[in-house]
């Protein structure tokens, strides 16, 4: 009940704080009922023992000074309302039990019933009232039930009265002090209270703090986001434009892929003057600066030249588009000869390019062969690039002149030489004109260039397979070549392998 009460403490004592009946009421109630109790206990003495007695008298002094004591104690503690509302049920107890431990005469401390539960009605309410009557009750009927039991219905002298009524005045004034205690307690637990409520408040104050940071950080993080969006409509706009950029440049560029392989020889001129050959050609992006010229001059002969133009992808092909009509142009011209031709094409270079009125410096490496089936004859002439061919598996190599088509020239003329290879009878022949790409190509366990040695030490390798399968072996030796260097095509790629 006690737990109860003070559990409801506060509430109770906010509310009843305002209505200030406690206050102005309790003390005035209490000396009254005191008072009245005092009347009563004098009125039973002189009933039943026809005179007051000391111990009665003495007791009636002391309840008496009671409630001035108890007055001045809780005048020192404020809202001390709980702990007289548990000193009203106490007293309670303690009346109800001892006055009925003493006599059987519940109309001892009556008057005092009645004017705490008046009290208890006025401060705490009819709950509390109700509250103070049942403790009374059920402390009577123990009081009672001892008194019959211990000391039975006799007349007791009042020298053995004395301990009733130390019972009665240390109860009364044992609750007094419990009531200061417990106020003492109060107190504490409220300046805890109040240093809790501090600290709370010091906290709600960093957490509005806080929270004024986190939504100052929110509504940047809103704005940065409102541009990263704004941001990522820009790049997809952009994306989509690239993107449709992309897409005409590659529709360009496969375009102009068909307009170069126009100028390149067609498979059945080569099939039917060749009696074995093989075309390795691997632009880099999708056109080229690499290209192979054939040009069948009778049934006896033909011009077969192979060019690696300055530059890949599209400039590389203006180029090569360039270079395959001035050789058009100089076979027209019924020039035949390797070396005479190099010498004209580089001539025609210059002058297609103004490279004397301008710093271009475009040009081209090129071997050219003179095939005459007749003669059992082939003429080379090279600018920067070799020959390599095999007679009876047996690998030789014409180096060329270390001059290139075009460019700058600072020599008066540029002269190209002219080897000549007599083919013998039953012997085995297979040649092969290509470009840079392939032996400058990186890849390899150390990202290296694959390198000239290593290409004629591949080409002996692939002999003992036939000329058209040789072009698949080239191709995966390439692709492990670049795999395994984890690198990417760096140039175009052309080699051109052919016997007759």
């Amino acid at each position: 009940m006690q737990i109860y009460y003070f559990s409801n403490m506060s509430a109770q004592s906010q509310q009843n704080k305002k209505k200030g009946v406690l206050g102005n009421a309790i003390y005035p109630v209490r000396i009254i009922g005191y008072l009245l109790a005092s009347i009563s206990v004098i009125l039973t003495q002189l009933y039943v023992e026809q005179k007051v007695s000391v111990l009665a008298s003495v007791f009636i002094v002391l309840m008496l000074l009671y409630p001035h004591i108890a007055f001045w104690i809780y005048k020192k503690n404020q809202n001390m309302r709980q702990v007289e509302f548990q000193t009203l049920l106490m007293d309670m107890f303690w009346i109800g039990w001892l006055s009925n431990f003493v006599y059987w005469m519940p109309a001892v401390f009556l008057p005092y019933f009645i004017t705490n539960s008046a009290t208890n009605y006025a401060v705490n309410g009819i709950s509390a009232c109700w509250k103070g009557i049942l403790i009374y009750i059920l402390s009577s009927f123990v009081g009672f039930f001892v008194n019959q039991t211990v000391y039975m219905p006799i007349h007791i002298p009042d020298i053995y009265l004395l301990p009733s009524f130390l019972y009665l005045f240390a109860g009364s004034h044992y609750v007094g002090l419990l009531s200061h205690w417990r106020g003492s307690v109060l107190r504490r637990t409220k300046e805890e209270i109040q240093n809790q409520n501090a600290a709370l408040k010091d906290q709600k104050d960093q957490l509005l703090v806080l929270n004024e940071e986190y939504n100052q950080q929110n509504q940047e993080i809103l704005a940065q986001r409102d541009n990263i969006e704004q941001q990522r409509i820009i790049l997809e706009h952009r994306n989509e434009i690239i993107e449709r950029i992309n897409i005409d440049m590659k529709d360009s560029l496969n375009y102009a892929q068909l307009i170069q392989q126009t100028i390149l020889p067609l498979p059945e001129q080569l099939n039917h003057f060749f009696k074995s050959h093989f075309i390795l050609y691997q632009p880099r992006d999708i056109v080229s600066g690499d290209f192979y010229f054939f040009e069948n001059i009778n049934d006896k002969f033909s011009i077969l030249a192979v060019a690696d133009c300055t530059g890949h992808g599209i400039p590389g092909a203006f180029m090569s588009l360039i270079a395959n009509q001035i050789l058009q142009e100089i076979i027209n011209k019924k020039i035949y000869s390797p070396d005479k031709i190099l010498q004209e094409l580089h001539l025609g270079i210059r002058q297609a390019l103004k490279q004397k009125e301008t710093t271009n410096r475009d040009g081209m490496d090129i071997s050219i062969c003179l095939i005459n089936k007749e003669n059992k004859t082939i003429d080379f002439a090279g600018a920067k690039t070799s020959l390599i061919y095999f007679e009876n598996n047996e690998i030789k190599v014409i180096k060329s002149e270390n001059t290139s088509i075009g460019g700058e020239q600072r020599e008066q003329h540029r002269v190209f030489d002219n080897h000549s290879i007599v083919l013998q009878p039953n012997y085995e022949y297979s040649f092969y004109l290509f470009t840079d790409g392939f032996h400058d190509q990186f890849g390899g366990e150390n990202s290296k260039k694959f390198g000239k040695k290593r290409l004629r030490e591949t080409l002996i390798e692939a002999q003992n397979q036939p000329l058209p399968s040789q072009k698949k072996f080239l191709e995966n030796i390439l692709i492990d070549w670049i795999e395994e260097g984890n690198e990417e095509q760096i140039d175009d790629i052309l080699i051109f392998g052919f016997s007759i």
